[in-house]
């Protein structure tokens, strides 16, 4: 028996209740977030937090930082983030500020799927589970988790939950206007998602987030145009490289956590193990396609699909020079990249969805958990990966006594602290280092 249109939507819960277990999400999120983090790397600067939106935001006022484009690109959440980091933290603990802040656009992030994913499904074990992938999928802590220059994953992550959601009260409509206008204006690829715009057009609900959204991409395509970004060097990779990259980096670490994991299994089992790990997806699609209807099919069938494009997109766009094709005996562990976290939660998401259409409701409540149980053994797995980003430091609170020392110099008026990766630099006004900075 098809799940109509009249099934999936939530029935009108109780807003407080509602409100409460949104609360409860971002809480736990953030903590989890916080917590896969790597205590190194949580007081460690990565990259372009440190070099761009940090050095801006010491140098720069926000009216002048906040639309100034990076790479081709606008960083907004992130400039905004900064800002608050260089205003209200002394700057020691500016990287300790800066994973606490990003940490919380994951719970953010985690709560608004949870209310939003309230319009394609009613099964509240099943946007819980959704909510969950925000914080929970293997890859996360290898170097999207903890710092501004990878939150706009979570943007797009949010993307076709935003697009899909049908506000029912003022209140709602508003925030679904400014979240998209934010998305937009934080993470253009959000692009990928324009076609669920004309999903339901006529649905007055659905107005507000999607002008938001198509405003900031709007805004980006002006900015592209503008500020192009540098061309990316590198040969194209090989259409079997991008196929077993997706494979090796997205469908396998589900079921089985770290690269180590999937390398040594791939080795040993070859390539016919990725196969069977797609048979799940596979299933939840068919009971998609055969039972399930409206916005529970569409995104059912879409999110899934959509992991394909936010994974192949942008390592075919930015030349990425690593081979997936192995392994072979004796070659190195298999590269986890920071395209794969949103791909993995849109691959899942199909199967979380799949699973609330398997027959009566105990077999139901069953299938979600043990897919939940599943998932979250990967997870434990992969909680702490040991090549996760900046947990070799150098800790950003150790090298401010020494600029501190360096602007005691005449005539100096900013020093380069050292960040992570190696070789990365921040260069921090000495007004901001001296004493009341």
């Amino acid at each position: 028996m098809a799940v109509t249109s009249e099934d999936t939507p939530s029935p009108t819960p109780a807003p407080r209740r509602t409100a409460l277990l949104a609360v409860a999400v971002s809480v736990v999120a953030t903590l989890v977030a916080w917590v896969r983090t790597d205590p190194v790397a949580r007081g460690t600067l990565w990259a372009e937090d440190g070099r761009v939106f940090l050095a801006d935001a010491w140098t720069h006022g926000l009216g002048e930082a906040l639309l100034t484009p990076y790479d081709g690109y606008l960083h907004v959440v992130p400039r905004v983030l900064a800002e608050l980091v260089a205003t209200l933290v002394p700057v020691t603990h500016a990287a300790l500020a800066v994973t606490a802040a990003s940490c919380l656009v994951a719970g953010v992030t985690a709560a608004l799927v949870l209310v939003c994913a309230g319009t394609v499904t009613a099964s509240i074990p099943a946007r819980l589970a959704l909510a969950g992938l925000t914080v929970l999928v293997p890859s996360l802590p290898v170097e999207v988790l903890g710092n501004l220059a990878n939150v706009h994953w979570f943007g797009l992550w949010l993307t076709p939950w935003l697009l899909l959601h049908r506000p029912r009260t003022r209140t709602g409509l508003v925030g679904a206007g400014v979240v998209g206008l934010l998305v937009g204006l934080t993470e253009v690829q959000a692009l990928y998602f324009v076609p669920l715009v004309l999903w339901r057009w006529r649905d007055r609900r659905g107005w507000p987030a999607r002008a938001g959204l198509m405003v900031g991409l709007a805004a980006q395509g002006v900015t592209m145009l503008t500020s192009p970004r540098r061309a990316a060097l590198g040969d194209v990779p090989e259409l079997r490289n991008v196929v077993a990259g997706y494979l090796a980096d997205v469908v396998l670490p589900l079921w089985l956590g770290t690269p180590e994991v999937v390398t040594a299994v791939l080795r040993t089992a070859g390539w016919s193990v990725a196969l069977v790990a797609l048979v799940p997806s596979a299933l939840a699609l068919l009971l998609a396609v055969r039972r399930g209807a409206g916005d529970l099919r569409l995104a059912a069938v879409v999110l899934p699909a959509a992991s394909l494009v936010t994974w192949g997109v942008p390592v075919v766009l930015n030349r990425m020079p690593w081979d997936w094709s192995r392994p072979q005996p004796g070659d190195p562990v298999l590269e986890m990249v920071r395209y794969a976290p949103v791909s993995q939660m849109l691959l899942a998401s199909g199967l979380v969805l799949g699973a609330t259409l398997v027959g009566a409701a105990r077999w139901r409540r069953a299938a979600v958990g043990a897919l939940a149980a599943l998932l979250l053994v990967a997870s434990a797995v992969a909680w702490r990966p040991s090549t996760q980003q900046r947990a070799d430091g150098p800790e950003w609170a150790d090298e401010v006594p020494a600029g501190r020392e360096a602007c005691a110099t005449p005539g100096t008026d900013e020093v380069a602290l050292p960040i992570s990766p190696e070789t990365w630099v921040s260069p921090v006004p000495c007004e901001v280092l001296r004493p009341g900075g």
